[in-house]
C-alpha cells in the first residue's frame, strides 16, 4: 500500500492503512507505515492526526526523541477553526500528552540506577501536564499514568489495582495494560490471574517474543 502517485489520497484511508500495517508482524511493516505517514504529512502538514499516529509508531520503534518531537508538535499545534480535525483536536492533544508519559516511563525503564530518580521525576512531570488538560484521576489516560508511576516506585499493590481497573474497562484495556497487569499480579502473588492476563495479552499481540518468553 502506498500513497505515492495519489497527491490527494484520502486521509482516512492512510490512517486505516497505517493502523493495519502496525498490527502486521514485522518484516518491513514499520518501514512501510513510516513511509506512508511521512508522505501524508509532507502533503498535509496540518494533519495532526497523522503526526500523532507517527508519534505512536516511533514510540513502538523505540525512537523516543522523534516520538517526543511529534507528540509535542501535536500539543503545540495552533487551534483549528473548521474541519473534522478541529472537532477532535483537543482529544488528540490529550492523547499526545499521555504518550509523553509513556515515553518518559520507557526512558525510566532503561535508565541506569543512578539516573532513575530523575527519570521518575520526568514521568511525574509528564503526568502533571496530562492532568492540566482537564482530565481527572478517574479517566483511563490518567489511571494508566498513575499505574506506571506506582510501578516505577515499586508499589506493586497500587499498580495492580490501577492496571486491573484498566484491564476491566474496554476503554483502557490493551496489550500493554494486560502485560503490566500480569507482571504486577505476579509480584503480589496472584499467579492464576497473572497467567490469564498474559494469555489475553498474547491474543492481542501474538507475535510478541517478549510475551511468549514471559509466559514460558
Amino acid at each position: 500500500i502506498t500513497s505515492a502517485g495519489v497527491p490527494d489520497a484520502d486521509p482516512g484511508l492512510v490512517s486505516e492503512s497505517c493502523e493495519f500495517l502496525i498490527m502486521v508482524p514485522p518484516t518491513g511493516a514499520f518501514d512501510r507505515t513510516a513511509a506512508l505517514l511521512d508522505d501524508s504529512i509532507a502533503r498535509h502538514p496540518d494533519a495532526i492526526d497523522k503526526r500523532y499516529t507517527r508519534a505512536n509508531l516511533r514510540f513502538l520503534g523505540r525512537k523516543l526523541d522523534e516520538a517526543e518531537a511529534d507528540a509535542n508538535d501535536v500539543l503545540n499545534a495552533p487551534l483549528l477553526n473548521t474541519s473534522f480535525l478541529a472537532q477532535i483536536q483537543f482529544s488528540l492533544k490529550q492523547q499526545a500528552a499521555a504518550l509523553l508519559v509513556d515515553i518518559a516511563h520507557l526512558r525510566w525503564e532503561s535508565a541506569p540506577e543512578g539516573e532513575r530518580a530523575a527519570a521518575l521525576a520526568a514521568v511525574e512531570k509528564a503526568r502533571d501536564r496530562l492532568t492540566s488538560m482537564g482530565l481527572d484521576a478517574n479517566t483511563p489516560l490518567v489511571i494508566r499514568a498513575d499505574a506506571k508511576i506506582a510501578y516505577s516506585k515499586g508499589d506493586y499493590a497500587r499498580a495492580t489495582t490501577l492496571f486491573e481497573k484498566l484491564a476491566n474497562d474496554p476503554a483502557g484495556r490493551n496489550e500493554e495494560v494486560l502485560r503490566y497487569s500480569a507482571e504486577c499480579l505476579e509480584r503480589v502473588g496472584e499467579m492464576g490471574l497473572a497467567y490469564s492476563r498474559l494469555t489475553s495479552a498474547m491474543k492481542m499481540q501474538p507475535y510478541s517474543a517478549r510475551l511468549t518468553y514471559h509466559k514460558a
